[in-house]
């Protein structure tokens, strides 16, 4: 019988959760479902299905793990990393990440595999209402997932595992998470993963995390669609 008052039985019902939202994410996003929902727009790449998938992750990674912490545990979010960062010398360390991303990003969007997947949203034409909606939307969905990685999971294991083991086990559920997307972005993850459980365990919080996350995204996003040969941005929609 599970007991909600023990941190373990907690833990494994928090596990549940995160594979049970990781499998019904890939349901929900799996091109077999998207052809039927987006027909006659078949594909998973055009910006309603990319909407709905952001909008998906929304409600299964940052619903889903906030009422099974409400109503299940009878706890607050906050015990689970949503505060405001504890001001400490991270904060250097997160402003000179976010600095260096965008320059990693430079570079990777060159590349043609990278030109392939991103972004996402696969216009040939941006405008910057577009380009907007998908900054939108890419923040609700990463809001989502960090608050279920580095909040619910993360702070959820520390109680129960210490630092080290929780952040391992953190590491390899957010790089199992990355499978769908090649082994590149799985092996890529690792690092990061860890980087962000670390300044989530010394700031109390994911918010750091989440702009870092959202800032990796964004930069991938905006040099992706400069280098891509055939993608055009412009300030005013045409026509």
């Amino acid at each position: 019988m599970i007991d909600i008052n023990s941190p373990m039985d907690r833990l494994i019902i928090i596990l549940a959760v995160v594979m049970a939202a990781f499998a019904l994410f890939t349901i929900f996003t799996s091109k077999r479902f998207m052809r039927r929902m987006f027909r006659p727009k078949i594909g998973n790449n055009n910006v309603g299905s990319v909407v709905f998938q952001r909008m998906t992750g929304l409600v299964l990674f940052g619903v889903l793990p906030m009422l099974t912490v409400w109503f299940w545990f009878g706890e607050t979010i906050e015990q689970y990393g949503f505060n405001w960062p504890k001001y400490s010398f991270i904060l250097y360390v997160v402003i000179g990440l976010a600095l260096v991303l965008p320059v990693v990003n430079y570079f990777n969007s060159k590349k043609s595999d990278t030109i392939k997947m991103y972004p996402q949203i696969r216009n040939l034409n941006w405008s910057a209402g577009l380009f907007l909606m998908n900054s939108i939307t890419w923040a609700m969905y990463l809001f989502a997932y960090e608050f279920m990685f580095r909040g619910v999971l993360l702070f959820g294991a520390l109680e129960t595992m210490g630092v080290y083991y929780a952040i391992a086990l953190n590491t390899i559920i957010y790089s199992i998470y990355h499978f769908p997307k090649g082994k590149k972005e799985s092996i890529a993850s690792i690092p990061f993963g860890i980087v962000l459980c670390l300044i989530a365990v010394e700031t109390s919080s994911f918010f750091y995390p989440f702009l870092l996350h959202l800032t990796l995204a964004l930069s991938n996003d905006g040099f992706s669609l400069r280098a891509h040969p055939d993608m055009k941005f412009s300030f005013r929609r045409k026509g």
